[in-house]
């Protein structure tokens, strides 16, 4: 899989919510959750999962062939209970 994002983004994100696009980036080959949620008429998607034992939703959208990671932030809690639901067995 091939990845891009826009560096001013993913520093923003890094600096205010503490999650790197490297790790959101992991998130593909690990157990995740991948949901529609088109925005400004962009066919987008939203991508939960855990990293570094915090639950974490990415954004992204599918450019040629790559993944563009938009941002990312801490999963909201009917996230977190929709991945927990998937893979450990309850909320």
């Amino acid at each position: 899989m091939q990845f891009e994002w826009d560096p001013s983004k993913a520093e923003k994100v890094l600096r205010q919510r503490n999650i790197d696009f490297e790790n959101v980036a992991l998130l593909f080959n690990m157990d995740h959750i991948t949901i529609r949620s088109d925005q400004n008429d962009e066919e987008r998607w939203l991508i939960i999962g855990i990293v570094d034992g915090a639950y974490v939703t990415g954004v992204f959208t599918l450019r040629y062939g790559t993944i563009r990671l938009i941002t990312a932030r801490r999963a909201r809690k009917n996230e977190r209970e929709l991945y927990s639901s998937r893979y450990l067995g309850g909320t």
